[in-house]
């Protein structure tokens, strides 16, 4: 909603999707919960990772890191999520 807010006014924009304007703001001021929060901490620590392996890491290897180096208990699928949300590529031999 906030890509075309000039053009639109919210409550348009909140009949278009159906949820109510107070609905949007009560979402919109809301506090994020623990896990958004915990994959905040994940995010940073996958992208502190990823370049000091050369960037040659991929999502095996970054959990290995995350769980035994950081004391992480998280899966594979989704270390590769939030690899792909932080558009982090691993960097293949030829």
């Amino acid at each position: 909603m906030k890509q075309n807010q000039a053009e639109h006014d919210v409550a348009m924009k909140c009949d278009v999707v159906g949820v109510s304007r107070s609905g949007f703001y009560a979402w919109r001021d809301r506090e994020p919960n623990a896990r958004a929060r915990e994959e905040g901490v994940l995010k940073r620590e996958i992208r502190e990772i990823h370049p000091g392996s050369g960037c040659s890491c991929g999502s095996r290897s970054i959990r290995a890191e995350l769980r035994y180096g950081h004391g992480w208990r998280i899966g594979r699928g989704r270390v590769r999520r939030l690899m792909r949300e932080e558009k982090l590529v691993t960097m293949t031999r030829r």
